[in-house]
C-alpha cells in the first residue's frame, strides 16, 4: 500500500498518516509505504514551490516497479 498526502491537506488530517503508520505496526503488517509532499495540499498542489505533480508520479511509478501485482488464481465458474 503506497499512502501518500501532502503536508496542508485540509480534506484528509495530517495526523491520519501517523495513526495509519501505527496501526499498520502495532498489527505488524509490512506493507505500508508512506511518503509526504512538504508545503503541499490534498492534490499535491499549492505547494510552496512548484507543483509536486511529478514527484508524486516518479515516486508512485517506482513503488509499482518494486510491487510488481501477485498473479490471481482462475476461479472456477459453476456451471448451470
Amino acid at each position: 500500500i503506497f499512502a501518500a498526502m501532502g503536508e496542508r491537506d485540509q480534506s484528509v488530517p495530517f495526523e491520519s498518516l501517523g495513526f495509519l503508520r501505527s496501526e499498520f505496526a502495532r498489527l505488524g503488517k509490512a506493507n505500508l509505504a508512506t511518503k509526504v509532499y512538504a508545503g503541499c495540499d490534498h492534490a499535491i498542489d499549492d505547494c510552496s514551490g512548484p507543483s509536486d505533480h511529478a514527484e508524486y508520479l516518479r515516486d508512485l511509478t517506482a513503488w509499482i516497479h518494486r510491487h510488481p501485482p501477485i498473479p490471481r488464481r482462475p476461479v472456477a465458474v459453476p456451471e448451470r
